[in-house]
């Protein structure tokens, strides 16, 4: 009986830590090392450690969600999910996602990943014309070479697939982001059965955040924005980005150790 009297009050308990609970942040994640590492264990990696220690800068909190590429940039698209990292900027995203500014980070130029001592040059994507070259499904890489419609590009949905179909020699190359595919040859054991090749006059491109247009938070994108400003104008986003950097290569470096 003393006991129940004090029955009435559990749902104005219940509303009231519901309303101290940091809101949840859904963020679609592909594997793309060191940038997201996807285990049987856990999601890591530097835009895994960004985003949640800014977001709990802002108050919220940040749940991973590991998908295909094509199927993270279709969750935002019908707002199942509000967030994402990692994007290039085109008009065909701009109609359901919106750009974070500033950019978070400056991608270094593509390469073409080719067979070690190779005779093939790719210096041009007219050096492209009579290759097959494999991509990422949905993946825009810089807009010379996303508006190539003349390229043979075959698709596929995951890095370590180009890697063994280039060894087999069912594609000629494939496009991608250095820093991810040299630690990911490394991890597999190929570093010395490829290499790579730059186009003259290539550049870095702008990173950045988005938030879905069907956001289940309509202030998430202006926090985002001031949180990413301050970070950015303090150092303490380059310091974040760097300590991850670091702290992913020595794990790389121990798995290399403990598999020689």
């Amino acid at each position: 009986m003393h006991g129940a009297r004090w029955l009435w009050l559990l749902p104005s308990l219940l509303f009231s830590l519901a309303l101290r609970a940091d809101p949840v942040v859904r963020i679609p994640v592909n594997d793309f090392p060191p940038w997201v590492v996807i285990s049987e264990e856990k999601v890591d990696g530097v835009d895994v450690d960004l985003a949640r220690d800014l977001l709990a800068y802002m108050g919220y909190e940040a749940q991973f969600m590991p998908c295909p590429w094509a199927r993270c940039l279709k969750m935002l698209e019908f707002g199942h999910a509000d967030m994402m990292l990692g994007l290039f900027r085109s008009p065909e995203r701009e109609a359901f996602v919106k750009y974070v500014e500033p950019p978070y980070y400056m991608d270094p130029p593509k390469a073409f990943y080719t067979l070690a001592q190779t005779p093939l040059v790719i210096r041009s994507l007219d050096n492209l014309r009579s290759l097959t070259v494999g991509v990422i499904g949905g993946t825009l890489y810089f807009p010379d070479f996303d508006e190539a419609d003349y390229l043979n590009k075959y698709e596929v949905t995951d890095n370590r697939v180009l890697i063994n179909m280039l060894l087999r020699k069912r594609i000629d190359t494939f496009i991608s982001t250095p820093v991810h595919i040299d630690l990911l040859a490394e991890t597999m054991g190929v570093s010395e059965m490829i290499e790579k090749q730059h186009l003259d006059g290539a550049e870095a491109s702008p990173s950045y955040m988005v938030t879905s247009r069907r956001s289940q938070y309509p202030q998430l994108h202006a926090d985002l924005e001031k949180a990413l400003t301050e970070w950015r104008e303090s150092g303490r986003l380059q310091r974040r980005i760097e300590t991850s950097l670091r702290r992913l290569h020595s794990l790389t470096q121990s798995v290399q150790n403990e598999t020689n």
